[in-house]
């Protein structure tokens, strides 16, 4: 099964762009990542978070281990270069979980998401200072106004305080562990520079040429677990598991998910231009606002549709623009 996926996947690349391949590879990766959000809001009162995801890094490894036995791929890479170059993917994409989930107990979420959404919209620009890879105007005019969206849709009470329109505004949770002032200043800045390094470690992906997307992700899984005991421990708890063929259930669904995630993210910027696949993955916060409106009955705000439509609306330009100057 895997090596007949591994062949579409060849045959596909083979026949369009590099750079169209990519975004159709990082849709998947917005698609499967939205899956794995969806799975958290869920079940979060059946099992914790980092339950879920430490399973999910067990699979990930076991997987990967398979797949480089079977295929006889290295487990190492022969580059150290390119061993440093993997350390630096593995632990920048899987500790900003950690990172991120533990932010959430003294910043309000919003702040935190918003700030999440940095990393794929300042891809281009890594992409350009550490690759020098070409990047224009338009590319960079529309990671703003599609991160500008992610603002709208996830402070829409914000936005409606800025304009004026203070009777829609409605009031948020505060916990009594939320820092302020200088503590909270520092803390949103770590955060902020961690997610600039998270867009490195994406970026730095074009320079491995001579290992394979198993080998470069077979740190994702043991970093996941890590990450993932970390925040357990910081949380203090963990859920008592009643049904286990439904957790060994969570588990494997997780893990298709995080793999699928995890070859798509990795592919997409080998081989496409992470500034068009940066403002792909803005389309995550648009999925899980729809989400949270049909789904789990969120109160419908003009800000969120405003920042969904500028999302969607600036996706279809940079890709229909970037098709055109292929057909050319």
């Amino acid at each position: 099964m895997f090596a007949a996926i591994i062949s579409l996947c060849k045959a596909f690349e083979s026949k369009v762009s590099g750079e169209t391949a990519g975004v159709i590879y990082q849709i998947l990766w917005t698609t499967t990542y939205f899956g794995s959000s969806v799975m958290h809001k869920l079940l979060k009162d059946v099992i914790t978070i980092p339950q879920m995801v430490v399973t999910r890094g067990l699979f990930i490894f076991g997987v990967m281990h398979y797949l480089a036995l079977t295929f006889k791929l290295p487990h190492y890479p022969s580059d150290r270069k390119e061993e440093m170059y993997r350390f630096i993917r593995s632990v920048a994409g899987n500790a900003s979980f950690a990172m991120g989930s533990l932010l959430i107990n003294f910043v309000p979420i919003s702040e935190i998401s918003v700030l999440t959404m940095v990393g794929p919209n300042t891809l281009g620009i890594c992409d350009y200072l550490f690759n020098g890879a070409p990047i224009s105007v338009k590319e960079i005019a529309s990671a703003g106004v599609s991160f500008l969206g992610v603002f709208f849709i996830l402070n829409p009470d914000m936005v409606n305080s800025l304009f004026g329109i203070t009777t829609a505004v409605t009031p948020g949770y505060t916990d009594s562990q939320y820092v302020t002032g200088t503590l909270k200043v520092v803390l949103l800045g770590i955060y902020f520079i961690w997610m600039l390094f998270w867009a490195y470690s994406i970026v730095i992906l074009k320079r491995v040429k001579s290992i394979n997307v198993v080998t470069l992700n077979l740190l994702s899984g043991p970093t996941l677990v890590f990450s993932s005991g970390l925040l357990s421990i910081a949380q203090g708890y963990v859920s008592p598991i009643n049904n286990y063929f439904g957790y060994v259930g969570i588990m494997v669904m997780g893990g298709v998910f995080a793999i699928t995630s995890i070859f798509t993210v990795t592919r997409s910027n080998q081989i496409g231009k992470p500034a068009l696949n940066g403002i792909v993955m803005n389309l995550h916060v648009v999925f899980s606002f729809l989400f949270e409106v049909f789904y789990l009955g969120e109160p419908i705000k003009l800000p969120s549709i405003i920042g969904a439509v500028m999302i969607i609306l600036v996706t279809v330009y940079v890709n229909l623009s970037k098709l055109r100057n292929t057909k050319k």
